[in-house]
């Protein structure tokens, strides 16, 4: 499994003319029609946001839409070629997915309000194809009703299926929002390591001792833990804050190692009475 914090090189397509694609559909084409004392008009779905803004809260408290693009380093100046990178295109496809969303929301309670027909299917296709080949997952909140983006781990997916316990855990982990955000990543690794001591009884014993030892080590040393004096804790402490940030994702896939030798435990005895079976 990949780094969480770093960044990945795509020669396979143009990133700048993929961005440049969504920005035109967002910004720049007039996608609604609205009735207006002028008659009726078509007006873009950033610019209807804009105008529907309300202190729309996301990641943040902001007043309009130039403030938020602006604070999230998504402007116009930030997304210019050359200055371009995979960290504020998907900060760019987490904010447009969530006024998109907005947009339809709006809409929907205008009834004399419309959208040109298949638009949203055609932006959210194209939001959805670069945030896929950017190695990450659209997914929805329905509790807060917004979009946010995580970074795809098929292993991740599958242990949080098995450890619904822990699978809001594993998955905000992922989250594009918490790269290099040291400190929540600090507060998911103790949760983490909590429920690794709840189930380390399970590996003791096993040739997967060590892996659970050494592993308890780095997360403990990451976590907040002052109390912990241990010479992972004084190299953690001399660390620099991305290099802290990669010792906490590499504490993330070992705990991810940790948890993915449980099915094989289960299965263990079964797999050794077979082999040792005659036939």
């Amino acid at each position: 499994m990949r780094r969480i914090s770093e960044r990945n090189i795509f020669p396979s397509f143009d990133l700048y003319k993929e961005y440049e694609k969504i920005e035109e559909l967002f910004s720049l084409n007039e996608s609604i029609n609205i009735p207006t004392i002028r008659g009726k008009q078509w007006f873009s779905i950033q610019f209807v946001v804009s105008e529907y803004f309300l202190a729309w809260k996301l990641r943040g408290t902001f007043t309009s839409i130039n403030e938020m693009r602006d604070e999230l380093g998504i402007n116009t100046f930030s997304m210019q070629k050359g200055r371009l990178t995979e960290e504020t295109v998907l900060h760019f496809l987490q904010f447009a997915i969530n006024c998109v969303n907005r947009a339809r929301n709006i809409v929907q309670e205008n009834n004399h309000w419309k959208f040109q027909n298949g638009y949203v299917d055609a932006i959210v296709k194209n939001i959805n194809e670069l945030a896929s080949k950017l190695g990450t997952d659209i997914v929805f909140d329905r509790d807060i009703n917004e979009y946010y983006l995580q970074y795809k781990e098929d292993t991740v997916a599958a242990i949080a299926k098995q450890n619904p316990d822990i699978s809001e855990s594993l998955y905000e982990y992922l989250r594009i929002d918490n790269r290099s955000n040291l400190k929540r990543k600090r507060e998911i690794l103790s949760t983490l390591f909590r429920y690794l001591e709840s189930i380390e009884g399970e590996l003791k014993g096993t040739e997967f001792k060590t892996l659970v030892s050494d592993t308890k080590a780095m997360m403990n040393a990451a976590r907040h833990n002052e109390n912990d004096k241990t010479a992972f804790a004084k190299e953690f402490a001399n660390r620099n804050d991305e290099e802290k940030e990669n010792w906490c994702d590499k504490s993330y896939s070992l705990f991810i190692a940790c948890m993915a030798t449980l099915p094989y435990i289960d299965e263990k005895v079964a797999i050794a009475a077979i082999r040792s079976s005659k036939s």
